[in-house]
């Protein structure tokens, strides 16, 4: 197109993180925190998943959902439940669970 302004692509892995996923802290969920959970169908497995409350959670509110597979590995995602942060990236931290499961 004539005249029309030229972009280009930054590389995202020169690109510095504005928001910061939480470290995964015990398995006890909590307001602001991401937890290691294990399913007891799973128990006697390796098979666990991540869970992220948003930090204005409360306990009985209902609230939308974001589920990742962990399967996808990249440039910037190592492919593991603890390298994932799609659901808490796209929420911005903001008014959403976010849950990363193992793709199994």
């Amino acid at each position: 197109m004539i005249g029309a302004p030229s972009r280009v692509a930054k590389d995202v892995e020169g690109v510095k993180p504005d928001l910061v996923t939480p470290s995964v802290i015990g398995n006890a969920s909590a307001a602001g925190k991401t937890v290691r959970q294990i399913n007891a169908n799973y128990a006697e497995t390796e098979v666990y998943h991540l869970l992220y409350l948003l930090t204005e959670w409360v306990k009985g509110a209902k609230y939308p959902v974001i589920v990742e597979d962990a399967g996808n590995k990249w440039k910037t995602s190592p492919g593991t439940v603890e390298g994932s942060n799609l659901g808490y990236g796209i929420s911005g931290a903001k008014g959403v669970i976010s849950i990363c499961m193992p793709f199994v």
